[in-house]
């Protein structure tokens, strides 16, 4: 009886880029949400909200800071007041009052109380949204709370789901690129197998030479040829190579881990360097321009990875 395949692993890899919006309605309002979102290394929330909804900024906050977790994030909202309140009047009478005073009093300061200032003055004082506001005398604030937060909810739910689609791709591209690094670094590996040992003996056979017919210390020469071998020895960068691939895998199911991945990116690009200057054979100096190649757009990739 054949052993089933395990079911493919999902990748938790999101994009930072996305677009989201939503709409919801109360029996007075209908509430708009628009939402986008571009890279940055940390989470920049910015919210373009009606003052009517201005108490509600820190629930908006602590929602996008429970799903999100980097990137800038800009939001857009419009409130669209309908229904049979559309054409109400709330007229403040009291305030009013009190800026018609302060008109009057400057007025007189300066001598220019007239019918034009009067005219004027009535005019912009009308026009003050804590003066006079239509349509929105029959709206009740607690219900449009309840469908802000879903409209919003609603829109970074879209905003996940196509950073979530747009991840996939950069997913399958670094599982690729990862795949291309350890081939490369097996490659390194077997052309570097004797490379000490074929070092310590050129260098031992051409002192020797040198010094025909003259006496040398041959413990001495050794042990300088030895150190200066050592010198070129790359197993350690080969190591720590495969050690910072296998964390890549480790943290590629343990999302976020933009800046994980970024680091690890670095890393690899400094063993691969270290190599470089090691190593005198021209095909290993061509396979670590092949690995910085591909770590290089997988540091443009991970600049992109929530």
């Amino acid at each position: 009886m054949s052993k089933s395949k395990p079911a493919p692993v999902s990748i938790p890899v999101m994009s930072m880029t996305g677009f989201g919006k939503s709409s919801a309605q109360t029996r007075s309002v209908l509430v708009d949400v628009e939402l986008r979102a571009v890279n940055s290394r940390f989470l920049d929330l910015n919210i373009k909200a009606p003052r009517e909804y201005a108490e509600f900024e820190a629930d908006i906050r602590s929602l996008l800071q429970s799903k999100l977790h980097r990137g800038r994030i800009e939001a857009f909202v419009q409130r669209t007041v309908i229904g049979v309140g559309s054409n109400a009047v709330a007229f403040n009478r009291v305030v009013f009052d009190e800026y018609w005073k302060q008109y009057v009093t400057l007025a007189a300061e300066h001598n220019c109380f007239n019918d034009a200032f009067r005219s004027s003055a009535i005019q912009q004082i009308l026009s003050r949204r804590d003066v006079l506001d239509a349509g929105s005398g029959l709206t009740d604030i607690d219900e449009e709370k309840e469908s802000y937060l879903k409209a919003f909810s609603q829109a970074v739910d879209m905003l996940i789901t196509m950073r979530k689609r747009e991840g996939a791709s950069l997913a399958r591209d670094f599982q690729e690129r990862i795949k291309q690094l350890r081939l490369i670094t097996a490659q390194i590996s077997t052309l570097s197998v004797d490379t000490v040992d074929a070092y310590r003996t050129r260098l031992e056979e051409r002192l020797k030479s040198y010094n025909a017919g003259e006496y040398f210390d041959e413990n001495r020469l050794i042990a300088e040829a030895t150190l200066l071998a050592d010198r070129v020895d790359i197993t350690e960068e080969l190591v720590r190579i495969g050690s910072h691939c296998e964390q890549w895998d480790s943290i590629f199911f343990e999302a976020p881990q933009g800046r994980k991945l970024e680091f690890i990116i670095q890393e690899l690009g400094r063993e691969f360097n270290t190599i470089a200057s090691k190593t005198q054979k021209g095909e290993v100096q061509a396979l670590v321009v092949e690995a910085k190649s591909a770590l290089e757009k997988m540091r443009e990739q991970a600049a992109n990875v929530e």
